[in-house]
């Protein structure tokens, strides 16, 4: 079993990014220089190798109490990363 865990395109922060045209490039978090692309739930499964299958997703959620009640509403749009659980076939 392999996890990894990418940036969730789908987020309303990147939505904002976007809109305000403004995507800063920061050391370590959500806009890491290292972060090269962004991902939804449905690309990540597109690129996924023959013999690789998804065992589950799950969504990351914030530490803080409030952000992590309001994430669990709607997950997919609020959070920033999500993991995916591969294994072999």
């Amino acid at each position: 079993m392999m996890v990894i865990s990418v940036p969730n395109a789908s987020s309303v922060r990147k939505l904002h990014a976007w809109l305000v045209n403004d995507f800063p490039r920061e050391d370590i978090g959500y806009f890491d220089r290292t972060h090269r692309s962004w991902f939804t739930t449905k690309s990540i499964k597109k690129i996924i190798p023959k013999g690789i299958y998804v065992e589950s997703i799950g969504y990351i959620y914030s530490k803080k109490t409030i952000f992590k009640l309001l994430q669990k509403i709607i997950p997919s749009r609020l959070t920033s990363q999500f993991y995916v659980k591969l294994s072999k076939e």
